[in-house]
């Protein structure tokens, strides 16, 4: 039964989450299925790795710079900005921000270079092909933008001029900006297509996941079986979907809307405006998420009944006809 369950989660949403690059053909087993998830994974592992590495580093460069301005703040009320004593907190001040911006593009690059990769690894057949090929071009120009401020912020003093400080932080904030929102620009291309595979997949009456539960449903009612439970977690289960195709196309239009405005973003205020409508998008894409969630926990008790009332065989036939055989 979990191998049957495991199919009918391959079609209702498993697929739809590998990348099309990493398989020589379609997935027709469980097993298929999680190797070349297993696969797609190792091209991005190395960049997360040097990511979560090098968080840590910047959290602490950001706990250091925070002190460090509350030292400054104090010494100014105590003595004045321009006593000596707090010239020299400036000056640590100045050495702690550059060590704070250094070490936040260390986090940021692989962190780039790791949606890079992901994205790099899927192929598409339709118009999303030339969709990934901009993407990369973006975030190309994003990840030579970052390494250009990181080569110029390696090179400071340690006790750069307040304007160095000044112009470097807000160049810096707006290359993030614009890097985060690339990003999501490659990551909506694939979440895109794995949505609309989903719902493809899923199918009518005669076809897909639906097709295999709805077939085994009427077998076992013309059976004279009790399908009653059986047949509540199956409209459940299609309610939830329904919910979650409503949340994705609202995060459609929040992610188009913030596309459109994000790339001709010359500040960092407009970058953050742009980012912040494509941040409701991926809410909604996550509010997505969760009406699927509900929706496979309704699958689950679905099959379960249907295993009580011994319609295990009949399921297993039509999920290789609906599914498998598709």
């Amino acid at each position: 039964m979990k191998r049957i369950l495991s199919l009918l989660a391959l079609g209702l949403f498993l697929v739809s989450m590998v990348p099309v690059a990493v398989l020589a053909e379609t997935p027709t087993t469980v097993a298929e299925l999680i190797t070349a998830r297993e696969d797609a994974r190792e091209r991005t592992q190395e960049f997360k790795d040097r990511y979560h590495e090098n968080r840590g580093i910047f959290n602490d460069k950001r706990l250091e710079l925070r002190d460090r301005r509350s030292q400054y703040a104090a010494c100014k009320a105590d003595f004045g900005e321009d006593s000596a004593e707090c010239q020299a907190k400036k000056d640590e001040l100045k050495a702690t921000s550059k060590g704070f911006m250094s070490s936040g593009l260390n986090m940021m690059i692989p962190w780039l270079e790791s949606g890079r990769a992901n994205l790099d690894s899927w192929t598409f057949k339709d118009d999303r092909s030339s969709q990934v090929q901009e993407a990369l071009a973006y975030i190309d120009e994003d990840l030579q933008d970052l390494q250009d401020l990181k080569a110029r912020v390696d090179a400071m003093s340690d006790t750069p001029s307040d304007e160095d400080v000044k112009n470097l932080g807000q160049e810096l904030a707006l290359a993030i900006r614009k890097a985060r929102l690339d990003l999501k620009y490659g990551a909506g291309i694939v979440v895109r297509y794995r949505f609309d595979t989903l719902f493809e997949r899923l199918g009518g009456t005669n076809e897909g996941t639906y097709g295999a539960l709805d077939a085994t449903y009427n077998e076992l009612l013309a059976q004279g079986k009790d399908v009653s439970a059986i047949g509540d977690y199956i409209a459940d289960m299609k309610a939830e979907v329904e919910l979650a195709e409503q949340a994705y196309n609202d995060a459609i239009v929040d992610y188009d809307q913030a596309r459109l405005q994000g790339r001709p973003a010359t500040t960092r205020d407009e970058a953050k405006a742009a980012y912040d409508i494509a941040k409701d998008g991926f809410d909604n894409y996550k509010l997505a998420k969760e009406h699927l969630r509900l929706a496979r926990d309704n699958l689950r008790q679905a099959v379960l009944g249907i295993k009580e009332q011994g319609g295990q065989e009949i399921l297993e036939d039509n999920v290789e006809t609906y599914i498998l055989g598709q």
